[in-house]
């Protein structure tokens, strides 16, 4: 055993501290086959970040970014002197492979996990994270019991959208599209709700399955109308617009936050996307030639520099960025759990690659001035609005 503790100890590089969803043995320190305690170094901060390795969100971005802050941070002194030290253990796409990692996680006793991409993830792993009394922070699109949403809330999204469709597309009445999963539909009711406050007129409404091959009926009944506010899938993204241009129904639509993946994946060809719009959280999702924020510059011309041109941006690689400097700032800020709840609750402010993360009366601590409008023409992401 001691050989394993060696080869896998605390002075090894970032890469050893990922950990992988098929290795028996956690990589980040041996600490379960030891017998150690990450939460026992108190002159490091110890950050668990619960990502994609594997799944449908994995892309190599991901790990890339967080490893990114890790080294920016120590390399600027740490914080207030400590030394940052990230952990990321495989949370994949699913809620049973998250829940893993979370144990993993909670059994290592980290200062503080960053975990949760998806509804069904958080409602995983929030109850024994929050069991442990470990500050948790994650990416989903709900607010959250216990756990701190990095987002701004649903509803500025949502006004975001329909504003731009009125303000910017001229829209007069809209269709909504949305997929019968949990997220979707929170979502739908969101722009729903916002149309509703700002006398847009949703003259179709409509629901398909998330595994749906053949939507044209929805698609036609949609055909009039100014514009198409969407919350679905990206495979059902995918499946609208392509059925919008064998119909040549030429509206503009406007997809929620997961719509950058037919951009960023490719999953729609670039001819296909002069009129699409994608509704986004984070200034970084546009690209450094188009960019005009200037922290999200600096985050991307860093990520370059250190690891090429060739990788391609993920959407959650710049959120995994911030997200990484913003609990490395809320452990530093106590040394007791409580403590950084309070500091949570009360006192953070902290601006990122994404947009500026605030202390408010909610459990959403992305502010509401982070949403935007991208336009996807082309196949090239720009600020719409």
């Amino acid at each position: 055993m001691a050989d394993r503790c060696s080869r896998y100890g605390r002075a090894n590089t970032f890469a050893k501290r990922v950990a992988q969803a098929s290795t028996a043995v956690l990589l980040t320190a041996g600490l379960t086959a030891c017998g150690g305690s990450s939460g026992a170094d108190d002159s490091k901060i110890q950050i668990a970040v619960l990502a994609p390795l594997t799944g449908g969100y994995a892309a190599d971005a991901n790990p890339k970014a967080i490893e990114l802050a890790e080294k920016l941070i120590d390399a600027d002194g740490g914080v207030d002197g400590k030394e940052v030290e990230v952990t990321v253990y495989d949370a994949g796409s699913e809620p049973q492979t998250a829940l893993n990692a979370a144990n993993r996680a909670v059994s290592d006793q980290v200062d503080i996990v960053v975990g949760g991409i998806t509804t069904s993830q958080l409602k995983a792993i929030e109850p024994i994270i929050a069991r442990a009394k470990i500050p948790h922070l994650h990416l989903a699109n709900v607010g959250g019991d216990t756990a701190y949403n990095l987002n701004p809330p649903q509803t500025a999204s949502a006004e975001a959208t329909v504003k731009f469709a009125q303000d910017v597309l001229k829209a007069e009445d809209a269709a909504a599209l949305t997929t019968s999963d949990e997220g979707s539909l929170s979502n739908a009711q969101d722009i729903l709700d916002a149309a509703k406050k700002a006398d847009l007129p949703i003259t179709v409404d409509q629901d398909v399955a998330p595994t749906a091959t053949d939507i044209t009926p929805q698609v036609r009944n949609m055909k009039d109308v100014d514009v198409i506010l969407q919350t679905t899938v990206p495979s059902i993204d995918t499946i609208t617009i392509r059925t919008m241009t064998q119909n040549a129904i030429d509206i503009p639509i406007i997809l929620s936050l997961g719509g950058i993946f037919q951009v960023t994946s490719q999953l729609t060809p670039a001819d296909q996307l002069d009129n699409v719009y994608i509704n986004s959280i984070c200034a970084a999702s546009v690209p450094v030639e188009s960019q005009d924020n200037e922290k999200a510059k600096a985050y991307l011309e860093a990520f370059s520099k250190e690891f090429g041109d060739d990788l391609v941006q993920s959407p959650l690689a710049p959120r995994f960025y911030d997200a990484v400097n913003v609990a490395a700032q809320i452990v530093s800020s106590a040394d007791s759990a409580e403590e950084r709840i309070e500091y949570i609750d009360s006192s953070l402010d902290y601006d990122g690659a994404c947009g500026k993360y605030k202390s408010n009366d909610s459990h959403y601590l992305g502010a509401p001035e982070n949403a935007f409008v991208m336009s996807a023409a082309d196949g090239k992401l720009t600020r719409a609005a």
